[in-house]
């Protein structure tokens, strides 16, 4: 079986070469590929139908939403992700924003600088009334995964009540599970979303979600831009104090195609909106484990060994 990776990987497949060595291609082959290496193209229809003898595509990331699901159980093409390789990263920065924004971070780096630049005229109030312990907080993940498992641990050392929602998951002997999504609203003060984006949630953030949060509420969304109904809805729950903060993991094409709004809110509430140029997976350490996790789960297949991380099955 032969490996090819697809022609939108821009990096050098040091890694790849390394472990796969005489089954990788040099280039995208579409007639003697059996295994594709998927980085962020949008493998449609369209795309895949010229290759002819492919038998398996491995995503080098954890979503899957760029591949056709459909064409895939046409054609027999099994499809697996790599949820393994960013777990560290992506919990730690939801938490470092959750934690930032709670602390208030931000604001007093504004304040000092205030002081600094007017120490004859120190009338400036050095502490932020509305600031609360957040051990008296509630947080709530919704996506039990891998990573939202993690983000679960990590917040129960510093929130006393720490739950989660997710239809595909019966409970966890530490942490309340919720059944009910509005329950689960009203209930948290924070909310971190950690799902794998399907048919099913898919705009989960939309207009009953946003009437069914608490009143400053945080929000974190390091997963798809795509849970997402309307921006404008969730700057303008900013702009009337119902969300509180908001973080978002963006591709570059949907900082691309929402950049006026973005860059519109991110003028007016900087303290309560930041937005990452999909960089919440990114360490040295994890950017090479993404790469090698993926290059040895294709000599997998090739050497008919099991490989976990199935989607279509």
């Amino acid at each position: 079986m032969l490996v090819s990776i697809s022609n939108d990987y821009k990096e050098k497949p040091v890694y790849e070469r390394k472990i796969l060595g005489k089954y990788l291609l040099k280039d995208e082959d579409p007639i003697r590929t059996n295994i594709l290496l998927l980085w962020r193209k949008n493998a449609d229809s369209h795309y895949l139908k010229k290759f002819k003898n492919l038998k398996s595509i491995i995503r080098y990331g954890t979503g899957y939403d760029n591949v056709d699901l459909n064409y895939l159980k046409e054609k027999k093409i099994k499809l697996y992700n790599n949820p393994e390789y960013c777990l560290e990263e992506v919990s730690d920065t939801a938490l470092s924003l959750i934690l930032s924004r709670m602390r208030r971070s931000k604001q007093y780096d504004s304040i000092s600088k205030k002081i600094m630049e007017n120490t004859k005229l120190y009338k400036f109030k050095n502490t932020i009334d509305d600031i609360e312990r957040i051990s008296t907080k509630n947080i709530g993940v919704i996506g039990s995964g891998k990573i939202g498992k993690l983000i679960l641990k990590k917040s129960s050392m510093f929130f006393k009540n720490v739950g989660f929602y997710d239809p595909n998951v019966k409970s966890f002997k530490s942490y309340k599970k919720f059944n009910n999504l509005k329950d689960f609203l009203k209930w948290s003060d924070v909310i971190s979303i950690n799902a794998n984006l399907n048919k099913s949630n898919k705009h989960l953030i939309n207009r009953k979600f946003l009437k069914n949060i608490k009143n400053k509420s945080i929000i974190i969304n390091l997963a798809r831009f795509e849970f997402i109904e309307n921006l404008s809805l969730v700057f303008d729950s900013i702009k009337s104090g119902k969300i509180d903060y908001f973080a978002i993991d963006l591709e570059m094409r949907d900082i691309i195609n929402q950049k006026k709004l973005i860059l519109k809110y991110l003028k007016l509430y900087p303290d309560n909106l930041s937005v990452h140029p999909h960089s919440s997976f990114y360490s040295k350490q994890s950017y090479i484990e993404m790469r090698a996790n993926t290059a040895e789960k294709a000599l997998r297949l090739i050497n008919n060994k099991k490989v976990n991380s199935r989607i279509n099955l």
